[in-house]
């Protein structure tokens, strides 16, 4: 089953952090640990609900793999 999709406040497609961390294959631990350090960003909707926009989640993909040189293949 894909994640489900939201839009930000100004309409940018973007994932809840479990979306995030299936895209991924990290755990909603990881994610979360990366968005409280900066590296993720993220917008808060109400009091629960996080959502990472899907060009910001492009990007730490380049970064992480980059960094990691490992391959990530797009889905």
């Amino acid at each position: 089953m894909s994640p489900r999709r939201y839009l930000t406040a100004d309409g940018r497609p973007a994932l809840s952090m479990n979306g995030v961390a299936e895209r991924l294959g990290l755990t909603r631990e990881a994610i979360r640990q990366a968005v409280a350090r900066g590296r993720l960003p993220c917008e808060r909707v109400g009091r629960r609900l996080v959502l990472v926009p899907t060009a910001a989640l492009r990007r730490y993909r380049r970064r992480r793999g980059a960094v990691s040189g490992a391959i990530i293949r797009p889905r």
